[in-house]
This record gives C-alpha cells, sequence and structure tokens, in this order.
C-alpha cells in the first residue's frame, strides 16, 4: 500500500471532531442545502469520509432523497453509518446520470494528474441535474508548505496541489455551466510557516491535518517525547490546556480577508 493510500486508511482520521470542526461542518452543510436544486431525488457525495459533512447535509434537504457516500477509505466507510461503496472519483462505478446532483467537498484540490481530470470528466458523467463542488477559497499554497526532517522533501500540509477561484469553474466541467457561486465559512489565520511549526511541536496548534511526508512517510508535528511532556504535566487537563492555548495565540495572528471555502453549482447545459 502506497504512503497517500495508507494515510487515509489510519483509524484516528475518522469518527471524531472536535467543536471547532464541527462549526465549520454545519456551515459548510448549510451552505451546500443552499446550492441544491429544487426537487432532488437523488445525491452522491464523491469523497465522502466518514459523513461528517453529509449527515447534516441529508438532514437539511427536502423530502428523502436516495444518497449514496463513496470513498476510496474502506476505514473511512466503516463509520458512515448509511448507503455506501468503495470507490475512487477518476472511476466511479455507476451508469451515466445515475444521480440528479453529485457533490464533491474538498476533493478536487487533492487529485493529481491525470486522476484530476478523468475525477472531472467522471463528475460530469454521472450526474444528471447538477454537480456542486467547493474548495478552498483563493488558497495561497506556499503558506502550507511543509519541509521533512528526514528528507527534506517539502509538500502541503494539507495535501492541497492546486489554487481555485471563481474563473477556474468556467469550462471545468464539459457540458456544464456555473448557475451558483458563494464564498463563505471562516478566516483562515496567517502563521509565518517557522512559528506554526514550533507552536506544533510544543502542542498549541492542532497538526491533526498534517500528514506524513508523502516521499518517506516521516509524521511531521509534535515530537512524541513533547505530548508524552504535556500529558505527564497535566494528565487529563491536557486537552483543554492546549485548546484554550490555542485560541490565546489565535486571536493575536491577523486573518485572511477572504472566507476560506467556495461552493459553486454546476448545471448541465
Amino acid at each position: 500500500m502506497s504512503v497517500e493510500r495508507a494515510f487515509y486508511e489510519q483509524k484516528d482520521l475518522w469518527g471524531t471532531e472536535n467543536d471547532l470542526d464541527q462549526e465549520r461542518t454545519l456551515i459548510r452543510a448549510t451552505e451546500m442545502a443552499k446550492l441544491m436544486p429544487s426537487d432532488v431525488a437523488s445525491v452522491l457525495d464523491v469523497g465522502t469520509g466518514d459523513g461528517r459533512l453529509l449527515h447534516p447535509l441529508v438532514s437539511m434537504l427536502p423530502g428523502d432523497p436516495f444518497v449514496v457516500g463513496l470513498d476510496r477509505s474502506a476505514m473511512a466507510l466503516s463509520h458512515l453509518g448509511q448507503q455506501s461503496t468503495q470507490g475512487s472519483a477518476d472511476a466511479l462505478p455507476f451508469a451515466d446520470e445515475s444521480f440528479d446532483v453529485v457533490i464533491a467537498c474538498e476533493i478536487l484540490e487533492h487529485l493529481p494528474e491525470p486522476i484530476y481530470r478523468e475525477a472531472r470528466a467522471e463528475l460530469a458523467r454521472v450526474a444528471r441535474r447538477s454537480v456542486i463542488i467547493t474548495v478552498p477559497n483563493r488558497e495561497k499554497l506556499s503558506r502550507a508548505t511543509l519541509r521533512c526532517e528526514v528528507c527534506n522533501c517539502r509538500y502541503n500540509r494539507r495535501r492541497h496541489l492546486r489554487r481555485f477561484e471563481r474563473e477556474t469553474f468556467d469550462g471545468l466541467l464539459d457540458g456544464f455551466t456555473v448557475a451558483a457561486a458563494e464564498e463563505f465559512g471562516h478566516h483562515t489565520r496567517i502563521y509565518p510557516p517557522r512559528i506554526r511549526q514550533e507552536l506544533e511541536r510544543r502542542g498549541v496548534l492542532s497538526v491533526h491535518d498534517a500528514p506524513e511526508c508523502p516521499q518517506c512517510g516521516q509524521a511531521h508535528g509534535r515530537r512524541a517525547s513533547d505530548a508524552q511532556h504535556v500529558e505527564a504535566s497535566h494528565g487529563d487537563n491536557a486537552q483543554s490546556i492546549e485548546k484554550s492555548s490555542y485560541f490565546r495565540v489565535r486571536s493575536l495572528v491577523p486573518a485572511e480577508r477572504r472566507p476560506y471555502w467556495l461552493g459553486v453549482r454546476l448545471d448541465r447545459a
């Protein structure tokens, strides 16, 4: 199994969310529901993960649409709790125009070429009416660059490979046109790379989204000895202390002017 695929099979990635993640997930689900066309009978969520976005979204949709979650990670799907299919975005195991709406939330920025091109074609093929996509909004990829301390490989902490803005979606899917677009969500804090790395090592900043090095597999973030020291010093209060430290530091850091997410609905022409 490749380092990339093994990363998404980690047990700790799925089935848990902190308070901040839950708040942001609810915002995302609300905006997705607004983008949905009326009278949707069926929905496919490509890259559904453990369903943390799909579950609140389904509860907001009128009627009782047929919903399927698809992900390549068996570990993620084990937490989904509803109908699911294991598969990849570049080879969707469904017939043409199988679902009224196909949604893809924060997956396109992760896909390398040519998978990115193939996934776009597959989203368009399977959607009968609309494709709804959310991505980071005008992201500055260089601010999330990490350097592996073992092999010196440089990579994006969130495994993002490309930048999106509203104009990116003009002509993105063959046979589809942009029907609606909305910027929404929180405003990302701007940490200088060296300061972020040190705060991560001290356990002040979360590193739950920081993956292993894609070249050698070395884990990024706080040293194990640092984590053990915090736990030994504070016991059960370690998590609450780190959380309060995070918000204290966060309040002092300037934020981007733009909302973090961009949501776009593309309708079949």
